[in-house]
């Protein structure tokens, strides 16, 4: 990739993607319209999994639906401290990587029916930043579902180049 493959990056995501904040019946009445029969993933910074899973668990109560996966950002689990607490999701299998770092970690949950591969050989190596990506298959389709948190000191530009060779892997 050229040098402003970073700046090319940060270009097609303002085009590509557009993020919004929503409330609680907005957001079950998207899950209402768009959810059925199709893979439903949402994503939530936790900031600390210990202390705000059962936040986690009343947005879920509260929403009514229980989407397919959950993609969690700065779980806080550290490599440092033994993993004291269990995040048992009802309905949900939970796996995650450790941050080394004060922030950060991830984590994704995925319903207890749904079969999934870990795919160790997706990541980001080269920048400081946790990832986890699975395949998962459902509905007789198999899809690939990553969550990523990156520290923010590296370089967007080496995070950028590594981003695009997983996602060009995963479309060959």
């Amino acid at each position: 990739m050229g040098d402003d493959a970073g700046d090319n990056f940060e270009t097609a995501l303002d085009l590509c993607v557009s993020c919004s904040y929503y409330g609680l019946s907005d957001v079950a009445a998207m899950f209402e319209q768009h959810c059925k029969g199709s893979v439903s993933i949402i994503h939530v910074n936790i900031v600390s999994l210990s202390k705000n899973l059962c936040k986690l668990e009343n947005f879920l109560t509260q929403v009514g639906y229980a989407p397919d996966t959950i993609a969690i950002t700065e779980t806080r689990i550290k490599y440092s401290v033994p993993n004291i607490y269990n995040v048992n999701l009802q309905g949900y299998k939970f796996m995650h990587v450790d941050t080394h770092k004060n922030a950060g970690g991830v984590g994704l949950c995925v319903k207890n029916c749904i079969d999934i591969i870990i795919l160790n050989k997706l990541q980001i190596k080269n920048c400081d930043c946790e990832t986890l990506w699975i395949e998962i298959k459902l509905n007789n389709k198999k899809y690939a579902v990553g969550v990523i948190y990156r520290h923010p000191d590296p370089s967007f530009k080496t995070f950028s180049e590594e981003l695009f060779s997983i996602l060009h892997e995963l479309n060959d």
